[in-house]
C-alpha cells in the first residue's frame, strides 16, 4: 500500500518490484500478522513516525541532561540522599514533558490522573495515536475483542508517591500496578479482549508483540495493541545500573563503537497494531509490514543471571525463522538489541553471524546491523518495540538509516568474518526479487530472549483506492469534525485549516471528508462544513475556530449532549410533509448530479407516464407543479427521491412518520409498501383529485384546535362545512372547506388580531368535501396493493393511536384522504419514544416549524429538526448539509458507503491538550547545616542544638510532620494527631541530669499536621515545648509561638519510692478482682481513643475500687529483655503508665489527658525494660478530682519510676465528654410551614388511589369541585402517564387497615404504589407534579396510621432524588379530613407537611424539651437515672437490673454487639442474641469478652421478621429457662442501595421484612406495658432524604410510628432512635462516600459513647422517638444544607476583615463561570479545561466527587439535590436548569 504518512518523501527508496505481486493465497501468509498502525512517543521531541524516521536518517541523538525536578522529590525528602543523587548518573535519554497528561479527552479527573502512574498516561494516548494511524476510531473497537498486551518493568512512580504513607489513596493500587498500564487503554476504550502487562525487562515489549502474534493466531483475538513504556521517575534502578557498571557515565549509547561503555537510559513508549493479514486485507486495511515469525527463549543457566548467552540468542532467532517458515539468508538487515556494553554487544553480533552472517552466500553482500538506541537510547521495557517500529519503517520505505554515535567501528568484533556490517550512512535496500525482510533482536538482563522477523508488506489496492483517484472533482464536500469538548472542536478547526493551507489546489477534497469521517473517531461534540472548494473550506474552518457562523458551518445543538443513562434514543424519524413543499426548479440539480436520485425518477417514469399521462422528468426540468394533481405526484417523487439519496450518502432513518401526502412515502421508506405502489396509491387518487380541485381551500390559523373548535361551533356564518383537517401543533390548527366559508374565517380572525393564512391549495384535504371520492379510490386501487409488513416503527398521523398497526391496504389510504391529521400526536408519540431528531424529507420545510412547536410545548429542549431542501437552494449542497446536521445530531452515519474518497493519511489528527499531573511532595524545611528533624527513634522532639551566647539557655529546634514524628503508632483526639504526653516526659527527662522533673504543666497538645516548628528551650532548670505552624515554602513564617509544657528540672523529693522494692505478692493479694487484659484499650476506645502511640500491651490487670496493679509489655513485637529500640528511651513505658493510669476513673468514664504531674523520677541509671509492673492509686482526698499517684517496678519490684499527683482533667468542648444532651439529642418540632407568594397552577387533579380509598377521593373531589378544580380517579399506577395532562397534579392516596395483622402488607403496597407512580412519571419525562397524602398518619394512633407511615420515609427520599416531580407528602389531621388544597398550592420545598389545627406544619429539628426529661432518681421502667435535667456528669453508674433478660434483634450486628456491651456494663446478667445470620469472628471475640465479665450470653439463630418468628422465639427462650425478658433493642436490618427510580418490590420487601414485620413480631410478644424498656434503631437518614435509602428509609419511619402507636397505648418507655452513622460500626460504616454525604448533608457521624450516652438519657424521658446527630458548623456564606437543621445549626463567625483596603470592584461572576469553577475545584482540573456541554461523568467526577460537587453548588446558594446531576449531566444543563429555576 501507499507509503506511510507519517514520514517525509525524504528518505524513501524506489519500490522494490516484488511489491506489485498480490497475495498468494497458497503460500504461508495465513500465519502472517499485518503491521498497520504504530506510534511512539520518545526522546528528541519525536511524538510521531514520521518525526522518528527524520531523526533515524539524520543520525539524531536524543541524549541530554535529566530534567532537574526529576528527583527533587527525593532531595527535599531525603536531605542526606544529596550525595549519593549528585554522583548518579544523571544523563540519558528524557522526554520533554512527562507530567502532562490529557485527562480531559478521556474522562479522568485530575486527582486521579495524579494517581496514575505516566507510564499509564503515555500509553494510553500513545495508544490512540497507534489506533488513528491505523485508521480505527476509537469508538468502532468498544466491546471488541480487542487484545492491549504491554511491556512494563519500571514502578519508578509507585516509589514516589507510596513512601508518603500518610497522603495514599484508593486509586494509588491500579494507579501505579504494572498491570494498570493495559487495564488502562483497555477500560478507555471499552476493550474486553486479553489485557495483560508483561515484565521480561528489556525484552519486554517484543515479547509483547510475540504474545500478541500468538493471540490472533489462536482466534484469541481479532485486532491487538501491543507495545511498551519506560519513564525514569526515581533515582533507585539508575543507581543498581551504576553500581553494576550497566551505564555508561556520559549516559549515551554507542553501539558498535570501539568507545561503548555502557547504555544510556531512555524513556518513552512505542505502541503497533496487529491484525491477522487476511483480515486486514479484507477490510483494506493499510498494510505497512507483516511479523512473520516471532520466539521467546531464555538463557538458562550462565556464569551470572545478568551475564548473557550466545547460543541461546542463536536458537531464539532460529525459532522465530522457523516460525516464519523463511531462510536466514532472507534477512538483510538486523536491528540488534545492542546496549553498548562490552560484553553485551560482542556476544550479540557473534550470535547474529552464526545465524545471519554464517547465511551468506560468498557473493552476496554482508548482512547489514544496526540499533535505534543511540538515537533514543535504551528504553529497557519499551527497547524491543522501538527497534520493531524501526525495522517496519525499514522494510516499509526500503532503506536503511545510518548508525548514530558510531565514529570508530568496534575491534572487538571480526565483522569480515562474521559478514555482518554495521550501516554507516543512508542505504537503499538492494533491489531483488524477494520482499525486504529484517529481524528484529531483544534481550532482557534477566535471560529472557526475544526475536522477530518483519517483512515488506504485499502491495494491493482496493476498489474504492482505485475508484478514489477517478472521481470528478469540483462538487461540495462536507468535512465533518468531532471532539470531546467544544474547545477542541475550534482547535481542530484551526489545525484542519491551516494544514489546508499548505496543500497543493488540485488536492482531493473527498478523500479529506472521506478521512475525517471514517478513519477518525467521532465525539459527542460535533461540527460540519459543507465547502465547495479548498479555499472555501479553508475560510469556513478558519470562521469555526473564531467563533463566527455560516449557512454552510453546523454546529451542534447544545442539547444534543445527553446523560449516559439518558431516555433519549438514537437516530432519526424521517418526516415525510405533505401538499406545499414544491416549487418550480425542485430536482433539477439531483437530476443532473445525482445517481440515486436519478434511479428513483426512471423507475417511476413509466408508471407516471402510465397513470397520469406525463413526463417526471420533463415536469421536474420544467418547473412544472401548479396544478394540484401533478404537484401531488412529483411531491411524492421528490420524497422518495431524496430518501434515496440520503441512504446513498450513509443515513438511516430509524423510524418513518408521515404528514398527509407524507405517509406514502413513509410507508415506502419503511418497507410497508414498494416505491410502485406508493406512486400507483398517488398517482389514481391524484386524478381523482380532479373532481374536486377548485371547489375548495385551507388555511392555517395560530390557535389550538380546541379554540378552534369553539369559534366553528359559535359561528352563525354558515361556516358548517368548515372542519379542523390538521392538527399540526399544540399551538395552530389548519382548517378546510369551501373557499367562502375559508376566507370568511380568515377575515374574523384577522378582526381579531389572530395570524391566520391561505395554504396554497384548491382543494379542501381530509374534510368531508373527499368522501365523494371515497368509493371510486377503492375501486381505482383494487388489488394493486401488497402491503408488507414494515421494517422500522412508522407513526400514523391518519390514527387515532400514532402506533397502531393497521396494514396499509387501501382502507387505509381511504383513511389517509378523508381523516384529519393528527400530526400533533404522531410528534409526542415519538418524543416519547426517545427520539430527538426529526429530519423532514422534502423539497422544502413545512411542517418543521410545526414540530418545533410540539417539542416546545412539551417541554423538549434538546431536539434537533432538520430539513433536506429549500427553495430554490442548491439541492446537492441541501443534501450535504442535511447529512452535516445529521452528524452533529449524534446520528450514526454509514461514511464509509456513502462518500467518495480514499484515506488521505496525511490529514492532521488528534492534538493533546496537556496539563500536568505530578503529587505535591512535603519538603522538609531546614536550615543549611542542620539537621531539625525530630528524634524520631528516640522519641523525643528535640532537633538541631543551639547555645545561646551570654546565656544558660540552650534550644533545640526541629520540624515536625507526619512523616517524621517521635513515636511510631497512631495517636488521634478528634480528627487531629498529637504528639503523646509520654513524648513529652521522654524528652524532658532526657535532658534532666537529676532524672527528676517538678511541676509539669501539659497544657496544650502539640499537634502533628499540619506540619509545625517545634522548639525545646531548656534555661537554668526550667524547660519548655512550644510550637508553631510552620510557614509555606519561601514563606516567612508569622504564624505565633504558643508554649505548650513546662516543667522543672528537679531532685527527687525525701517521700520518693524510687529504688525501694514494692511488694508485689502482696499488692496482687489486696487487689482480688482480675480485669480483662484488654480493660484499658477497651476503656479508651469507647470514650474516644481509638489508638495509641506506642505499641504496649497489658498483660495482666488486678484492681478494686482505688487501685491498679498491670503488667505491661511496652514492646510486644521485641523477642529480647529490652524493646527494639533500646533501654534509652522510656517513651512506651510512659506511654502505658498515662494510659493505663487514666481508666482507674472508670466509674465516671469520660476522655481525659493528663494535664499537670507534681513530679516524676527516674531511678539513676536504669533502662527501660520490656515488661514493667504499673502500681496506680487514685487520691481520694477530693471526689471532684482525678488524680493519681503510680509507680513503675521491674519484675524484682524494684521502683524505675515514681509518679507523683498525676491529675487528669475530661476535654472541655468536644462531643465525647458529653455534659449536655444539647447539639446530639433532638425532638421533631412541627412549626407552621412558610407559604409561597404564588401558587402551584395546575389544570386538574388525578387521584391515584386503591379502590377501598374510593369514598375518601369521593369527597375530595367534591371539596375541589366547590373551589373549581376538576379532579378525576385512576387506579392504575401504569396508566398515569397515557392519560395526565402535563399541566395536571398526580395525588397518591394512601391504604388503609384497620386490622394490625395486615399492617405490613398494606405499608408495603403504599410504598409499592409511590414508588411505581415516581418511576412511570420520570420515565416519561412529563412536567406533572405529583404529591402524596395521608390520613393521620403521623400521631401512630391506630393500625390505619401504622399502614401509612412508611410513606412518610420513602417520601423524604423521593423529594430528595426527584425535587422537580415530587411536590411532598401531605398528611391531614384526621380520616374524615379536607383535601389539602392550601398546603399543595402554597407549600414549596418541603418534602412532609403535616396539617394540625388546620396549619400546614413542616418538620425542625430542635433540643428537648426539659419537661419531656424525668427528674426521679428511679425512672418507671426500673433503670436508675443519675442525672438531672440534661445533666450526664453527676458520677454514679446507670444500672440496668440484673434479674431480668434483655433481648437484642440484629444482635450479631456490630450495633447488636455494642448495645450487649453497654447492657453489660451496666449491669445486665442475662442477653439474647436473636440474628438470622451465624457470628462472625469479631462477633465471636465480644461475646467472649462478655461472658468473662460474668454475663451469660446466649445466641438464637433466627429471622426476627418471618411469620412464624414469635413462636420460634419464644420456644428458644424458653428452652434456655431465663428470667423474663423485661427489655428489648430491635436492631435487626439491612441496607438496600437503590434509587426510587431503580426499586423494585423485591428490594422493598427485604428491606421491611427485618424492620416492620420484625417491630410488629416483637410488638405482638411483648404487648405494651411488660417490658421495662423497648428500643427501635431507627436512622436520621429519612429525615435528611439520604439518597439511595428508599426502602429503608420507609422501615425506619414506621419503626417511628411503631413506638409512639405503643406509648399512646400507655407504654411508658418505648422509644424509636434515629441515629447518625456510628463512627466505625453498623450498616453506615464510615467510609469515604458516607462522611461525603453527612457533610453534604450537614450533620457528623457520633461515637459509641455518644450513642451510649443518648440512648440512655431517651430511656428516662418522655419522648416517643428522637434524632441522635450533630450538625455541623457552618463557614460564613454556606447555605443551609437541609431545612429540617435549621433551628439547630451553628455558624462559625466570618473572619474579620483586617486589611483596610478598598471595597472589591471586580465585575461580579457569571452563574455560568461560578459551577465552572465549582466543577473544576472537585476535579482538580483548571477551569480552562472544563467543556460545558460536556457530562461531568465523562470529565471524571464519581460518586464521591458528586456528594462534594453538591456542596460547593450549594455554598452558591443553589438547591442541589442528590439526582439532578442525572438529569443535568453537563454544566451546561445545571446552568439552564437553576436559570429556570430562578425565573
Amino acid at each position: 500500500m501507499a507509503s506511510d504518512n507519517s514520514s517525509s518523501d525524504e528518505g524513501t527508496a524506489a519500490p522494490s518490484p516484488f511489491v506489485g505481486t498480490a497475495p498468494d493465497a497458497g503460500c504461508s501468509e495465513d500465519h502472517d500478522i499485518a503491521v498497520i498502525g504504530y506510534a511512539c512517543r520518545v526522546a528528541g521531541d519525536n511524538n510521531s513516525g514520521a518525526q522518528l524516521w527524520d531523526f533515524l536518517m539524520n543520525k539524531g541523538d536524543a541524549c541530554g541532561e535529566m530534567p532537574a525536578e526529576r528527583w527533587q522529590s527525593w532531595r527535599d525528602r531525603q536531605p542526606d540522599m544529596a550525595k549519593t543523587l549528585d554522583q548518579t548518573t544523571s544523563k540519558g535519554y528524557f522526554i520533554n514533558d512527562i507530567k502532562g497528561f490529557d485527562a480531559q479527552f478521556f474522562g479522568i479527573s485530575g486527582r486521579e490522573a495524579v494517581q496514575m502512574d505516566p507510564q499509564q498516561r503515555i500509553s494510553l494516548e500513545v495508544a490512540c495515536e497507534a489506533l488513528e494511524h491505523a485508521g480505527i476510531p476509537l469508538q468502532s473497537l468498544a466491546g471488541s475483542d480487542t487484545a492491549v498486551i504491554m511491556g512494563v518493568n519500571s514502578d519508578d512512580y509507585s516509589r514516589l508517591i507510596l513512601e508518603d504513607l500518610d497522603n495514599i489513596d484508593a486509586y494509588m493500587g491500579i494507579g501505579t500496578a504494572y498491570c494498570g498500564i493495559p487495564n488502562r487503554i483497555s477500560h478507555a476504550l471499552d476493550l474486553a479482549g486479553p489485557t495483560y502487562a508483561v515484565d521480561g525487562a528489556c525484552a519486554s515489549s517484543l515479547v509483547a508483540i510475540h504474545q500478541a502474534r500468538r493471540a490472533l493466531l489462536a482466534d484469541e483475538t481479532s485486532l491487538a495493541i501491543a507495545g511498551g513504556v519506560n519513564a525514569h521517575i526515581s533515582p533507585y534502578l539508575t543507581r543498581v545500573l551504576d553500581v553494576a557498571g550497566a551505564v555508561s557515565p556520559e549516559g549515551r549509547c554507542r553501539s558498535f563503537d570501539d568507545s561503548a561503555s555502557g547504555y544510556g537510559r531512555g524513556e518513552g513508549a512505542g505502541i503497533v497494531v496487529l491484525k491477522r493479514l487476511s483480515d486486514a486485507i479484507r477490510d483494506e486495511d493499510r498494510v505497512l509490514a507483516v511479523l512473520k515469525g516471532s520466539a521467546v527463549g531464555s538463557d538458562g543457566k550462565t556464569l551470572g543471571i545478568m551475564a548473557p548467552n550466545q547460543f541461546a540468542q542463536e536458537q531464539v532467532a532460529r525459532d522465530a525463522l522457523k516460525e516464519a517458515r523463511l531462510p536466514a539468508s532472507a534477512v538483510e538487515y538486523i536491528e540488534a538489541h545492542a546496549t553498548s556494553t562490552p560484553v553485551g554487544d560482542k556476544t550479540e553480533c557473534a550470535a547474529m553471524a552464526s545465524v545471519y552472517g554464517s547465511a551468506r552466500l560468498p557473493s552476496s553482500p554482508d548482512c547489514f546491523i544496526g540499533s535505534i538506541k543511540p538515537n533514543i537510547g535504551h528504553l529497557e521495557a519499551g527497547a524491543g518495540v522501538m527497534g520493531f517500529i524501526k525495522a517496519v519503517m525499514t522494510v516499509e520505505k526500503g532503506i536503511i538509516p545510518p548508525q548514530a554515535n558510531l565514529e570508530n567501528i568496534s575491534t572487538k568484533v571480526d565483522w569480515k568474518a562474521a559478514r555482518i556490517r554495521p550501516v554507516r550512512e543512508p542505504t537503499p535496500w538492494a533491489t531483488t526479487r524477494r520482499r525486504r525482510t529484517a529481524a528484529v533482536a531483544s534481550y532482557g538482563y534477566g535471560g529472557t530472549v526475544a526475536h522477530a522477523i518483519v517483512q515488506e508488506a504485499p502491495r494491493y489496492s482496493s476498489f474504492r483506492e482505485i475508484m478514489g483517484n477517478k472521481l470528478p472533482s469540483g462538487q461540495p464536500v462536507m468535512l465533518p469534525l468531532s471532539a470531546p469538548q467544544d474547545e477542541r472542536l475550534r482547535k481542530q478547526a484551526r489545525t484542519l485549516a491551516d494544514w489546508l493551507q499548505q496543500q497543493p489546489d488540485e488536492l482531493d477534497m473527498n478523500s479529506v471528508a472521506w478521512t475525517l469521517a471514517v478513519k477518525r473517531s467521532q465525539h459527542r461534540r460535533r461540527a460540519a462544513i459543507v465547502a465547495e472548494s479548498k479555499a472555501q473550506a479553508i475560510e469556513l474552518l478558519s470562521s469555526v475556530a473564531q467563533g463566527v457562523n455560516h449557512p454552510q458551518i453546523i454546529l451542534q445543538e447544545k442539547g444534543v449532549i445527553k446523560a449516559p443513562d439518558s431516555f433519549r434514543k438514537e437516530g432519526a424519524v424521517w418526516v415525510f410533509s405533505g401538499h406545499g413543499a414544491q416549487w418550480k426548479g425542485m430536482g433539477r440539480v439531483l437530476l443532473e448530479t445525482d445517481r440515486a436520485f436519478v434511479d428513483i425518477v426512471k423507475q417511476l417514469e413509466p408508471i407516471i407516464k402510465d397513470e397520469m399521462g406525463f413526463s417526471v422528468t420533463d415536469a421536474l426540468l420544467a418547473g412544472d407543479c401548479d396544478e394540484t394533481a401533478k404537484a401531488q405526484v412529483l411531491t411524492y417523487v421528490m420524497h422518495i427521491g431524496i430518501a434515496a439519496v440520503l441512504r446513498e450518502k450513509g443515513a438511516r432513518p430509524q423510524a418513518c412518520l408521515g404528514h398527509s401526502l407524507g405517509e406514502l412515502a413513509a410507508a415506502v421508506v419503511a418497507g410497508a409498501l414498494t416505491p410502485a405502489e406508493g406512486a400507483i396509491i398517488c398517482c389514481r387518487r391524484a386524478v381523482l383529485y380532479r373532481r374536486v380541485a377548485g371547489k375548495g381551500a385551507m388555511a392555517l390559523v395560530n390557535l389550538s384546535a380546541s379554540e378552534v373548535e369553539k369559534e366553528l361551533n359559535r359561528s352563525e356564518s354558515g361556516d358548517d362545512n368548515l372542519v379542523i383537517a390538521i392538527y399540526p401543533s399544540p399551538e395552530s390548527t389548519v382548517i378546510a372547506g369551501d373557499a367562502r366559508g375559508v376566507d370568511a374565517a380568515i377575515a374574523r380572525w384577522h378582526a381579531k388580531g389572530i395570524m391566520a393564512r391561505k395554504v396554497k391549495t384548491d382543494v379542501a384535504f381530509h374534510s368531508p368535501t373527499l368522501e365523494q371520492l371515497v368509493d371510486p379510490l377503492r375501486a381505482a386501487l383494487g388489488e394493486a396493493l401488497r402491503p408488507k409488513e414494515p421494517l422500522m416503527p412508522i407513526y400514523s398521523t391518519s390514527l387515532e393511536d400514532p402506533q397502531a398497526l393497521d396494514a396499509r391496504g387501501a382502507d387505509y389510504w381511504i383513511g389517509n384522504m378523508v381523516k384529519p391529521v393528527q400530526l400533533t400526536k404522531a410528534v409526542q408519540a415519538a418524543t416519547r419514544n426517545g427520539f430527538r431528531t426529526f429530519v423532514e424529507v422534502s423539497a422544502h420545510p413545512i411542517i418543521a416549524h410545526s414540530i418545533q412547536e410540539t417539542l416546545d410545548a412539551g417541554g423538549v429542549a434538546d431536539a434537533a429538526i432538520i430539513p433536506t431542501g429549500i427553495r430554490n437552494q442548491d439541492e446537492s449542497k441541501m443534501m450535504l448539509l442535511a447529512l452535516a446536521r445529521l452528524h452533529c445530531a449524534g446520528d450514526v452515519i454509514a461514511f464509509n458507503e456513502g462518500l467518495p474518497g480514499w484515506w488521505n493519511h496525511d490529514v492532521p489528527g488528534t492534538a493533546w491538550q496537556h496539563q500536568p499531573f505530578w503529587p505535591k511532595i512535603e519538603k522538609q524545611k531546614q536550615r543549611a547545616g542542620h539537621d531539625r528533624s525530630v528524634d524520631v527513634k528516640g522519641h523525643k522532639l528535640l532537633g538541631a542544638k543551639t547555645s545561646i551566647n551570654g546565656t544558660k539557655m540552650t534550644l533545640w529546634q526541629a520540624y515536625l510532620h507526619a512523616g517524621a514524628k517521635p513515636f511510631p503508632g497512631l495517636h488521634p483526639l478528634h480528627g487531629s494527631e498529637i504528639v503523646p504526653a509520654a513524648v513529652l516526659l521522654n524528652t524532658f527527662l532526657s535532658l534532666a541530669h537529676t532524672n527528676s522533673l517538678q511541676n509539669v504543666g501539659l497544657r496544650t497538645p502539640v499537634v502533628v499536621e499540619p506540619p509545625r516548628e517545634v522548639q525545646v528551650l531548656l534555661d537554668d532548670g526550667k524547660m519548655s515545648v512550644s510550637s508553631r505552624l510552620a510557614a509555606g515554602e519561601d514563606e516567612e513564617n508569622s504564624h505565633s509561638w504558643l508554649t505548650n509544657t513546662v516543667a522543672n528540672i528537679g531532685v527527687a523529693n525525701t517521700g520518693s519510692k524510687i529504688g525501694q522494692t514494692i511488694d508485689l505478692a502482696s499488692v496482687r493479694e489486696r487487689l482480688s478482682e482480675t480485669l480483662p487484659p484488654s480493660f484499658s484499650i477497651d476503656y479508651l476506645a469507647n470514650v474516644g481513643v481509638s489508638d495509641m502511640g506506642f505499641p504496649w500491651k497489658v498483660t495482666e490487670h488486678l484492681r478494686n475500687d482505688d487501685e491498679f496493679l498491670a503488667v505491661v509489655d511496652a514492646d510486644p513485637q521485641s523477642k529480647g529483655d529490652s524493646p527494639h529500640w533500646g533501654g534509652q528511651s522510656w517513651a512506651s513505658v510512659l506511654d502505658a503508665m498515662t494510659s493505663v493510669s487514666s481508666t482507674i476513673f472508670w466509674k465516671q468514664p469520660l476522655l481525659r489527658m493528663p494535664t499537670s504531674i507534681d513530679s516524676v523520677t527516674l531511678l539513676p541509671g536504669a533502662s527501660a525494660p520490656k515488661v514493667t509492673y504499673m502500681y496506680v492509686r487514685r487520691r481520694t482526698e477530693d471526689e471532684e478530682e482525678f488524680a493519681a499517684d503510680m509507680v513503675v517496678c521491674d519484675e524484682q519490684g524494684t521502683v524505675l519510676v515514681d509518679v507523683d499527683n498525676l491529675a487528669f482533667a475530661g476535654i472541655e468542648g468536644n462531643p465525647d465528654s458529653i455534659k449536655t444532651h444539647e447539639g446530639l439529642v433532638h425532638r421533631i418540632a412541627w412549626p407552621p410551614a412558610q407559604l409561597a407568594e404564588e401558587r402551584r397552577e395546575f389544570d386538574e387533579v388525578v387521584f391515584l388511589a386503591p379502590e377501598s380509598a374510593a369514598k375518601t377521593v369521593e369527597a375530595w373531589s367534591m371539596d375541589l369541585s366547590r373551589q373549581g378544580v376538576r379532579s378525576r380517579f385512576e387506579g392504575d399506577p401504569n396508566a398515569v402517564t397515557l392519560s395526565v395532562c402535563p399541566k395536571a397534579v398526580v395525588v397518591v392516596v394512601a391504604e388503609t387497615t384497620q386490622e394490625i395483622d395486615n399492617v405490613a402488607a398494606v405499608s408495603l403496597r403504599n410504598c409499592e404504589r409511590l414508588a411505581t407512580t415516581v418511576q412511570q412519571l420520570w420515565n416519561a419525562k412529563t412536567a406533572t407534579t405529583l404529591f402524596c397524602v395521608t390520613q393521620a398518619a403521623y400521631g401512630g394512633s391506630n393500625a390505619a396510621a401504622l399502614s401509612q407511615s412508611a410513606l412518610i420515609g420513602l417520601a423524604r427520599i423521593v423529594h430528595s432524588e426527584h425535587p422537580e416531580l415530587f411536590g411532598g407528602l401531605i398528611d391531614t389531621e384526621h380520616a374524615a379530613a379536607a383535601f389539602p388544597l392550601q398546603a399543595l398550592k402554597y407549600v414549596r420545598g418541603i418534602d412532609v407537611t403535616r396539617i394540625e389545627d388546620g396549619v400546614a406544619r413542616c418538620a425542625r429539628l430542635r433540643p428537648l424539651l426539659e419537661s419531656s426529661l424525668k427528674s426521679t432518681q428511679m425512672a418507671p421502667n426500673g433503670l436508675s437515672q443519675p442525672h438531672g435535667p440534661g445533666n450526664a456528669s453527676s458520677g454514679t453508674l446507670r444500672l440496668i437490673p440484673h434479674h431480668a433478660t434483655y433481648l437484642i434483634t440484629g444482635g450479631l450486628g456490630a450495633l447488636g454487639i455494642e448495645t450487649a456491651r453497654w447492657m453489660v456494663e451496666r449491669g445486665a446478667t442475662h442477653i439474647v442474641l436473636a440474628s438470622r445470620r451465624g457470628a462472625n469472628a469479631a462477633a465471636v471475640r465480644s461475646i467472649v469478652k462478655l461472658q468473662k465479665r460474668g454475663a451469660s450470653i446466649h445466641v438464637v439463630a433466627i429471622d426476627i421478621g418471618a411469620a412464624d418468628a414469635q413462636e420460634q422465639l419464644q420456644h428458644a427462650i424458653d428452652r434456655l429457662n431465663l428470667p423474663p425478658v423485661k427489655g428489648v433493642v430491635h436492631a435487626a436490618g439491612m441496607l438496600a442501595n437503590e434509587t426510587v427510580a431503580d426499586l423494585t418490590p423485591g428490594a422493598l420487601s427485604a428491606v421491611a421484612k427485618p424492620k416492620v414485620s420484625g417491630a410488629l413480631n416483637l410488638h405482638r410478644m411483648y404487648p405494651p406495658g411488660t417490658l421495662d424498656f423497648a428500643v427501635w434503631y431507627s436512622s436520621c437518614g429519612q429525615l435528611l432524604g439520604f439518597p439511595g435509602q428508599a426502602s429503608y428509609a420507609a422501615a425506619n419511619a414506621f419503626l417511628d410510628s411503631l413506638a409512639t402507636h405503643r406509648r399512646s397505648m400507655g407504654d411508658a418507655c418505648c422509644v424509636s432512635i434515629q441515629f447518625s452513622s456510628w463512627r466505625g460500626l453498623g450498616m453506615s460504616t464510615s467510609t469515604r462516600y458516607i462522611d461525603a454525604e453527612l457533610e453534604a448533608r450537614g450533620i457528623t457521624d457520633i461515637t459509641r459513647a455518644e450513642a451510649v450516652f443518648a440512648l440512655e438519657l431517651l430511656l428516662c424521658t418522655d419522648i416517643d422517638h428522637a434524632a441522635v446527630l450533630r450538625a455541623r458548623p457552618l463557614e460564613a456564606g454556606d447555605p443551609l444544607p437541609h431545612p429540617i437543621l435549621r433551628d439547630c445549626v451553628s455558624h462559625v463567625p466570618a473572619p474579620v476583615n483586617l486589611s483596610g483596603g478598598t471595597a472589591d470592584t471586580t465585575a461580579p461572576k457569571s452563574l455560568k463561570e461560578r459551577i465552572t469553577e465549582c466543577v473544576a475545584a472537585v476535579l482538580s482540573l483548571s477551569v480552562d479545561s472544563i467543556d460545558e456541554h460536556t457530562a461531568l461523568v465523562e470529565l471524571g467526577v464519581d460518586s464521591i466527587m458528586t456528594v462534594g460537587l453538591r456542596r460547593h453548588l450549594q455554598k452558591l446558594g443553589l438547591d442541589v439535590g442528590p439526582t439532578y446531576l442525572w438529569t443535568c449531566p453537563t454544566v451546561a444543563h445545571l446552568v439552564a436548569h437553576f436559570k429556570a429555576e430562578d425565573s
